[in-house]
């Protein structure tokens, strides 16, 4: 019968432990470098390998995650890391960046990668992608619909794996560059500083609106919709949480692993109230959602109030005498209970529980609190103590044992079950000079099982004549077998190896200064008309057919290539690029600028040339090359992440640098107006959210394919810079315009085709250099 996999998290080895005893079939982790939690504790290499070893006494698989972006300047290490791992016998390894991916492929010709959700995988073309570069399972994207998945499903021959528990990202994994660009950490470096948990107030044609955490969605949970989830033919369900507590990974593993099984079983399942009242209690951010399975988005979606836990509801303020406050109790709490009453704007009273009841409870506090106000319970200690009984509780193996021990020959300990038998051979038994060793001495010292999860059934001593050992001998043969049995003694056989030479880029400085433009408003293009371009993309869901028709004339007889800017997002099957663009416009454009893998089956049969934009997170050769030496590739643009002394080590050639624009660093499924108001489909609206500092960050709505583009507050400005990067080997620079007014346009334009010599600092407008100097850990 087919079982999906329950797959755990484990940012620590006490979380490991807990995922297997809790019944999980594998558990992913990270070492203390490489994987996208830098900040939980993480494995080391000696801890990795005893993690492994235990992993297969109880047949839980385990994959290694690798899954963020990597420098030129780390690849070498990064490869050591990974044979390490590899030859400590892991099962697979869960992987983001696309050239790390092909050359492993070609280094370890055996090993098994999973594509992580952060490759942005949200329909049939992207999973295909995948598979042509020998991936055997893939991370959807959490927000497809259980209609996409079954379809994905239906049409590949790679293994499927969603999330059913945990943290639910704002944005599209991979697509997001906010938590990058506004504080400096990147979430594709494995420091995202969550910047979608903070407060913001949307702002939609000047009115405010004062629901703050706008882009802070719920928790999933699927074990109410679990049954859907199995029938759809999901391989494995992933409950995310490598920062959350062991109690935490116990109980959801439980939980899942228990009413899969019993959905299995008997073809219906009915949850106990007892087993929601645990989740909720062990982590929810104020009710749980079903994430996108069942839903395109909403505000239901979304925790306004407050982004951390939010406990459970176990009584109310009763009376008010001063700075006294009585409370009613639905529930008895106990001494350790983390008790609270949260207030508006997020601020919160919080207090331990210092006695045991479940009679009216006083509390003080100088804080004004209202009669009828709720209180919450943060941290419940009877369920911590419970769940961590639970854990301890070890399945043990039933084994018999015999020990055979005869003068001048080995000892010999034999253990076995009714499906198989393990025979260890020990030194040879010497004959006693004075006190010899009896049955029963024998049998004690081997059925010391208390650091094993075996149970002896029945141990029986076979002794011919006056024999003697040391106990130090005994023990060894004992440790030798019980680990023999288990497996923990197995050598893992060296895995094929091939090293590769990897060609050191060695750029020439360049003479050409091509400029590209990329237009999301008509009005942009009637201002462009006056310089001479390159290449101009066109934003193409922005614009009419007749606009594009317009626009595509106009450079008909000029050397300007017209590119059409492919969505970021195209995950249904209505959504091809043949419905969304008129082959009659394909016929007269020159390329598409690709902005996800999915994109590339889509433009592909078209025959026309294909540029990769910063969606592809190109931040060393190793996915430069892979791209390129696709059909029909033309030129890609580096991570935004990378500084101009890490861009060198690419190959430059072809590679295109954005000077200035709004950068896009966020993609999003949600809506902002949808959830503080009404939507009403203005597709390439744009709208604000304001921050704690009172900056602006646009927000534009892609109503025709329904989701949000937000972007950076301040323009990335580095026109001044282009005669540096011309040095370095570039020579194509792009400019990119979302809203600016007339004026900012031409001054931006001027500048770019040198029509003017105004520095960066006289250009009136606040902008940002990004990456280009520091760069990202």
């Amino acid at each position: 019968m087919f079982r999906p996999e329950i797959l755990s998290p484990a940012g620590s080895y006490e979380a490991f432990i807990a995922a297997v005893h809790s019944g999980c079939n594998a558990v992913y982790l990270g070492g203390e470098s490489y994987g996208a939690r830098a900040y939980a504790k993480n494995f080391d290499l000696k801890t990795l390998e005893k993690a492994v070893k235990y992993a297969r006494i109880f047949g839980v698989k385990i994959y290694y995650t690798v899954n963020t972006l990597f420098k030129e300047k780390e690849i070498d290490v990064l490869i050591n890391h990974i044979l390490e791992v590899y030859n400590i016998g892991v099962d697979a390894f869960i992987l983001q960046d696309i050239g790390v991916i092909a050359l492993l492929k070609r280094v370890f010709p055996d090993i098994e990668i999973h594509g992580s959700t952060q490759l942005n995988s949200h329909s049939i073309e992207g999973v295909k992608f995948l598979e042509d570069m020998g991936i055997t399972r893939v991370v959807l994207a959490r927000e497809l619909s259980i209609e996409e998945i079954i379809y994905i499903k239906k049409n590949t021959k790679i293994e499927i794996e969603t999330f059913v528990h945990g943290a639910l990202c704002y944005s599209y994994s991979g697509q997001c560059l906010m938590s990058s660009f506004m504080g400096g950490r990147s979430g594709n470096r494995g420091r995202c500083a969550q910047p979608c948990r903070l407060g913001y107030k949307a702002i939609i044609n000047d009115r405010e609106w004062d629901k703050s955490h706008v882009l802070s969605t719920k928790d999933i949970e699927t074990l109410t919709v679990l049954p859907e989830l199995i029938d759809a033919g999901i391989d494995s369900f992933k409950i995310e949480g490598r920062m959350k507590s062991k109690e935490y990974v116990g109980l959801m593993t439980g939980l899942y692993r228990h009413y899969r099984d019993t959905y299995l079983e008997k073809g219906i399942i009915n949850i106990k109230q007892s087993d929601l009242d645990d989740m909720f209690q062990i982590f929810n951010r104020g009710n749980f959602t079903n994430g996108y399975y069942f839903q395109h988005n909403g505000p239901s979606m979304i925790t306004f109030d407050q982004p951390k836990h939010q406990g459970r509801v176990i009584g109310k303020v009763k009376v008010k005498n001063g700075n006294q406050y009585a409370l009613t109790l639905f529930e008895k709490i106990r001494i350790g209970d983390c008790l609270e009453i949260a207030f508006d704007q997020g601020d919160y009273y919080s207090w331990i529980a210092q006695l045991n009841t479940k009679s009216d409870y006083i509390i003080y506090s100088d804080h004004p609190i209202q009669i009828g106000q709720e209180v919450r319970r943060i941290k419940s200690i009877e369920l911590e103590n419970r769940l961590l009984e639970n854990q301890s509780n070890i399945h043990h193996m039933g084994v018999d044992i015999e020990i055979v021990m005869q003068v001048d020959k080995p000892i010999e300990m034999i253990i076995k079950d009714e499906n198989r038998e393990v025979r260890v051979i020990g030194d040879l038994v010497q004959e006693a000079k004075s006190q010899s060793l009896v049955p029963e001495r024998v049998e004690k010292q081997f059925s010391k099982v208390a650091q094993y999860p075996i149970k002896i059934k029945h141990i029986r001593v076979h002794i011919s004549g006056d024999v003697f050992m040391s106990m130090g001998q005994l023990n060894a043969v004992r440790r030798e077998g019980f680990e023999k049995w288990l497996g923990l003694n197995t050598i893992v056989k060296k895995r094929p190896y091939m090293p590769v030479s990897v060609i050191k880029i060695e750029n020439t400085p360049s003479y050409h200064r091509n400029i590209t433009v990329l237009l999301r408003k008509f009005y942009q293009f009637e201002i462009l008309k006056d310089y001479s371009v390159q290449r101009v993309y066109i934003e193409h869901l922005n614009f009419s057919e007749e606009q594009i028709l317009e626009i595509i004339n106009f450079y008909k007889d000029r050397p300007t290539q017209v590119y059409i800017a492919v969505p970021k997002i195209l995950r249904h099957e209505k959504e091809t690029m043949i419905s969304i663009l008129k082959e009659s416009l394909i016929d007269e454009i020159d390329g598409f600028l690709l902005r996800s893998i999915d994109a590339y089956y889509h433009a592909l049969p078209f025959g026309k040339k294909l540029v990769y934009d910063y969606g592809f997170s190109i931040m060393n050769q190793h996915t430069a090359n892979h791209l390129m030496f696709k059909e029909l590739s033309d030129g890609y643009v580096p991570s935004l992440e990378l500084n101009k002394y890490e861009m060198k080590q690419l190959p430059l050639k072809k590679a295109e640098c954005i000077v200035y624009g709004h950068m896009n660093v966020m993609t999003t499924a949600q809506c902002v107006r949808k959830s503080v108001d009404d939507c009403n489909k203005e597709n390439g609206k744009i709208i604000y959210l304001e921050d704690r500092k009172g900056m602006k960050v646009p927000v534009e709505t892609v109503c025709k394919l329904c989701y949000n583009q937000i972007y950076n507050g301040v323009p990335h400005y580095l026109i001044d810079k282009i005669d540096e990067m011309k040095e370095m080997g570039l020579k194509h620079f792009r400019v990119e315009f979302l809203n600016e007014s007339k004026e900012d346009m031409v001054k931006v334009l001027n500048a770019v085709t040198c029509k003017s010599t105004i520095p960066a600092q006289e250009m009136s407008m606040v902008f940002t250099r990004g990456h280009y100097t520091k760069g990202v850990e």
